[in-house]
């Protein structure tokens, strides 16, 4: 069930207009990263993915970005100006997800954050 409510929330994302940094493709998927020394943690969060059944039906983009306090792991919104009004369960699912990354992969620090289609961050689910 929690898994299906996760697919469901990620069919919110969309794919990206403007490619940043190096990528990681599979299939629908896309991982890009800034950082060449992240390619490692890319192809991991791209098996999560695919591991979790997370992959959605149509291009899907995320992008791995690092911070000095940890990392931010940006998904494309595909409706960003509803994205303010998530509601409680939606936001908690994100959170879990976002947990599970981070526990999974070893990822400290880790925050999922919502962006428009230029991977411009408009919601961070920790703020």
């Amino acid at each position: 069930m929690k898994v299906i409510k996760i697919i469901l929330i990620l069919f919110l994302f969309s794919s990206c207009g403007k490619e940043t940094g190096s990528k990681i493709v599979g299939g629908n998927l896309s991982v890009y990263f800034l950082e060449r020394s992240d390619k490692d943690k890319a192809e991991s969060i791209a098996k999560y993915w695919k591991n979790n059944n997370l992959i959605a039906v149509g291009k899907q983009d995320l992008q791995l970005v690092r911070f000095q306090d940890g990392y931010e792991l940006r998904l494309i919104a595909k409706n960003s100006k509803n994205v303010n009004k998530m509601p409680f369960n939606e936001r908690k699912i994100l959170s879990d997800l976002q947990r599970d990354i981070s526990d999974s992969l070893k990822l400290k620090g880790l925050q999922l954050v919502l962006c428009n289609s230029n991977f411009k961050p408009i919601f961070n689910i920790n703020q």
